[in-house]
């Protein structure tokens, strides 16, 4: 009957008028401005873009704020709710709050790329001609600006937006979101493996050469060598200061420390490794070819079994420490997977099969997200129970990426196209 707009507590503040499929549905940045629009079918449009102002109270108004019959791919607002950009087939349709003026038609973009800039009335927009900046000031036209002369697949802001990070052509970007500033760091994507470090502040790229960036700067803070041959998996320590790097098919995993900038040598693993990850304290498990699952303890600088009786899962292979490195989680065969004791190897939980994709721990290590394809467990390691359940995540099928929000809070599910955002207590799509 409609589409209901609901408050942080769950409480139900409204509904909105709807009938049909919908093919979008967002909010500003404040939550003081909603869009939606209908799905299309048979070539033609079956309904309109709709953008309503909320009243004071949170409620929705009587008459909708904007109304257009345009084919709407995507929607985006500024923070300040000043400009609104719809994206249709090859355009983009400007909306201005404060003047009221009638959306301004620009031939020409994608409207997969299409977001505002945190804090700013700054557009960014993919086009034939590459990313582009549009920047607006009052009524006039926006000053258009070339960040990338390639054909953006993502762009998206880092830590508090003085940097964007782009994949176009293959390549990887990291521009200053500023006019005229030239780009901090520029390397091929093709063929190289990078990660960000978890506070964000630093990018891996592995290719012939190793490389550590600071995003900050764009300046290249640790260059770790020659790679031969280049590393295919990567993983920071908690806390930044180590990184581990290997490659898919071989024994050897390289330890290198950030703050000496020195390589510390790993006793080859006793299988040539298809998945890694680090814990605290130097931690380290690797699933071999093999299908087994391998413990480094680095005070005896030697590799140890762990959970002998399962067969590990290979691909997509599930391996991840809790913060506090007491627990490690890990898929089995089958798609299930084992809660155990990296210590000492026991075994905590056994999980049934699902088809479990990826698995994340909260930033306190009370909580286990378990995700599959269409749906996540959240297991409570504090009481050994199931929380709950967040579903259905979605049709696309693909793989899945789970992260929790600094404050364990929040937890976010990526797929191949898509984002959603769930409430761990209430186990609810925010």
């Amino acid at each position: 009957d409609g589409i209901r707009l609901v408050d942080q507590v769950g409480a139900i503040r409204g509904i909105l008028p709807f009938r049909g499929k919908l093919a979008f549905c967002a909010s500003s940045q404040q939550h003081e401005t909603v869009a939606w629009s209908a799905a299309w079918g048979r070539g033609r449009a079956d309904g309109s873009i709709t953008v309503s102002r909320l009243e004071r109270d949170g409620t929705l108004p009587a008459n909708n704020w904007f109304k257009a019959n345009y084919r709407a791919h995507g929607f985006a607002m500024s923070e300040d709710s000043v400009k609104v950009a719809v994206a249709g087939p090859s355009r983009i349709r400007m909306k201005d709050t404060e003047s009221g003026s009638f959306p301004e038609a620009r031939r020409g973009y994608m409207e997969n790329v299409l977001s505002f800039l945190p804090r700013s009335r700054t557009l960014l927009a993919g086009s034939a001609r590459g990313l582009e900046m549009l920047s607006f000031r009052g009524e006039e036209p926006p000053q258009v600006e070339v960040l990338v002369r390639s054909c953006p697949r993502a762009a998206f802001a880092l830590g508090d937006g003085a940097a964007l990070l782009t994949l176009a052509d293959e390549a990887i970007h990291v521009l200053p979101i500023r006019s005229g500033a030239p780009p901090l760091l520029r390397g091929p994507a093709a063929g190289r493996t990078w990660r960000l470090a978890p506070d964000g502040g630093l990018l891996a790229v592995a290719g012939e050469r190793l490389s550590i960036y600071e995003i900050g700067s764009g300046r290249c803070v640790h260059d770790l060598g020659r790679e031969s041959p280049p590393a295919t998996m990567l993983s920071f320590s908690p806390d930044g200061k180590t990184l581990a790097a290997a490659t898919s098919g071989r024994r050897q995993i390289r330890l290198h420390s950030l703050s000496s900038g020195s390589l510390s040598p790993v006793v080859p693993c006793p299988q040539p490794v298809i998945a890694i990850t680090q814990g605290v304290a130097g931690q380290l498990a690797a699933i071999g070819t093999g299908a087994s699952l391998y413990f480094h303890e680095p005070d005896q600088d030697r590799w140890v079994a762990r959970a002998a009786g399962f067969q590990m899962r290979l691909a997509p292979a599930v391996l991840r420490f809790s913060p506090t490195g007491q627990r490690l989680v890990v898929g089995t065969e089958g798609g299930g997977a084992i809660l155990l004791d990296p210590r000492d190897g026991t075994v905590q939980k056994e999980f049934e099969p699902a088809d479990f994709q990826a698995a994340a721990f909260g930033p306190n290590g009370r909580w286990l997200l378990l995700a599959s394809l269409d749906t996540g467990l959240l297991w409570d390691c504090a009481t050994g129970q199931v929380h709950g359940r967040l579903q259905p995540f979605g049709a696309v099928p693909g793989k899945r990426m789970v992260r929790f929000s600094p404050d364990g809070r929040r937890v976010v599910v990526g797929e191949n196209r898509a984002v959603s955002v769930w409430d761990v207590l209430s186990c609810r799509q925010l």
